[in-house]
This record gives C-alpha cells, sequence and structure tokens, in this order.
C-alpha cells in the first residue's frame, strides 16, 4: 500500500491574506447596516418593522464573513453603535454624561471579546442552540 499523494488530487490552496482582509470592511459594513437599522427602529424615527430583520447583517458578519479571530466584531460595531447613539440622544454629550458612552464602548468591547467564543461554540454544536431570526430557518429544517 502506498502513501503517495496522487498526481490528480487537487492541492489544499492556503487562504489569501488580501481575501481575509477584503471580509474584514464587509464584515464592519453590516455591523454598521445593523446599527443603523436598529437606530430607525427606535424612537424618534420609529421604523418598527426594521426590528425584525436588524440583527440579520450583524449575525450574518459575526458567523459567515469575519474570520474567526475576529468573530465578535460585527455586533460590537452593530450594538456598540447604536447603543452609543441611543444614549447619547438620551442623555446628550456633555462632561456630566461621560459614563453613558463609555457604558456603550464597554458593551462593544464585551460583544467583540465574547465573539470569538461563541463562534467557536456554535461550529461545535451545528448553530443548534442560535436563537436568533438567521437560525429559523435551519432549526425548522431539522
Amino acid at each position: 500500500m502506498s502513501t503517495a499523494a496522487r498526481s490528480d488530487t487537487p492541492k489544499v490552496q492556503p487562504v489569501v491574506r488580501a481575501a481575509i482582509a477584503s471580509r474584514i470592511p464587509i464584515g464592519v459594513a453590516l455591523g454598521a447596516i445593523s446599527a443603523a437599522m436598529l437606530i430607525l427602529a427606535f424612537p424618534p424615527y420609529t421604523v418598527w418593522p426594521l426590528i425584525f430583520v436588524a440583527f440579520v447583517p450583524m449575525v450574518l458578519a459575526d458567523y459567515r464573513v469575519l474570520p474567526r479571530r475576529l468573530a465578535g466584531l460585527g455586533s460590537a460595531v452593530g450594538v456598540g453603535f447604536w447603543l452609543l447613539v441611543y444614549l447619547t440622544m438620551i442623555f446628550g454629550l456633555s462632561m456630566d454624561t461621560w459614563f453613558m458612552q463609555a457604558i456603550a464602548v464597554l458593551v462593544g468591547l464585551l460583544g467583540y471579546l465574547s465573539g470569538r467564543g461563541l463562534r467557536v461554540f456554535h461550529e461545535q454544536t451545528r448553530y443548534r442552540w442560535l436563537y436568533c431570526p438567521a437560525s429559523w430557518e435551519s432549526s425548522a429544517s431539522r
């Protein structure tokens, strides 16, 4: 029995860094789209039907577009920017309310730091425990 590779077998191509680098701005843009939809879904704009699809681009960025090491970046941009804008609209931007903006940045940072672990967990469990609108189709087919 020979262990030599066959000549007609395609070799595994390494991932090109340029391809990964182009996915990072796309993931950030998807997070920003989610933030914009969340901002428009709440007062004063009240385009409330957007809340039903607002999290889909963010989840798509975290679990399909971004590389595994940056898996929380879409959620960090989406939720962090939405919370920053929303809390600034409520409390204003002054020296007395700086801690409200700090809370928004902290929430975004925690979303980013937990994103990699969440993605690894969901990949290992084949997305069985991912409860969000993006998982309705996959859970209905089981």
